[in-house]
């Protein structure tokens, strides 16, 4: 049960039925659990009852890969924002491109050869 526990969280699955039909379906977790397919009841008693061991267990894991030198010191932070992507032909800004347009907007007026707004301060903030 453990197995299919740290499989699961490894692999981004926590619902205990996704875990059941993970275990029915999946060749690898068939092969770490000896084609044992427990019921989702039976994975959630089993976490619900053995927190502790569990956690003791994880620990043990990041202590071993800390003296097997699997760890750096290095610090990584986690973003979770989503932005929209909108690449196109008129939003692309390498450099040429933004001397390009700053040139043409500070020639023309800073609108009149432009699709969209050409201001200076409109191409600085896209850089």
């Amino acid at each position: 049960m453990l197995k299919i526990y740290i499989y699961g969280y490894l692999n981004r699955v926590q619902s205990s039925r996704r875990l059941e039909r993970e275990a029915q379906r999946n060749i690898e977790l068939m092969w770490l659990t000896a084609r044992l397919a427990p019921d989702f009841k039976t994975i959630a008693d089993f976490r619900r009852k053995n927190g502790p061991a569990i956690q003791r267990v994880c620990r043990e894991f990041v202590m071993l890969g800390r003296r097997l030198d699997l760890f750096s010191q290095t610090l990584v932070a986690i973003d979770g924002s989503k932005f929209k992507a909108v690449n196109g032909r008129d939003r692309d800004f390498t450099r040429r491109n933004a001397r390009r347009r700053r040139n043409a907007a500070s020639s023309a007026g800073n609108t009149s050869q432009c699709s969209r707004p050409c201001s200076n301060a409109w191409i600085e903030t896209r850089l």
